[in-house]
């Protein structure tokens, strides 16, 4: 199995916690790439099982 995780990080909090979920997933057994959301266009998706996606909230919605 193999998963792929997108962040956006203002603050670098965000890049924490996908740092955090890689570090589950890798001791599950699983390979994991990480990237910037900047790299989402070159991505494809269908290469992976499982895709996680992680940015924070800005008064109750997603960054532009």
């Amino acid at each position: 199995m193999n998963a792929l995780i997108l962040y956006y990080s203002s603050t670098g909090n965000t890049k924490k916690v996908a740092n955090v979920i890689n570090n589950g997933l890798e001791d599950a057994g699983i390979d994991v790439t990480i990237f910037s959301i900047t790299k989402a266009g070159e991505i494809d998706y269908f290469d992976y099982d499982l895709v996680c996606i992680g940015c924070p909230s800005i008064q109750w919605h997603p960054p532009k």
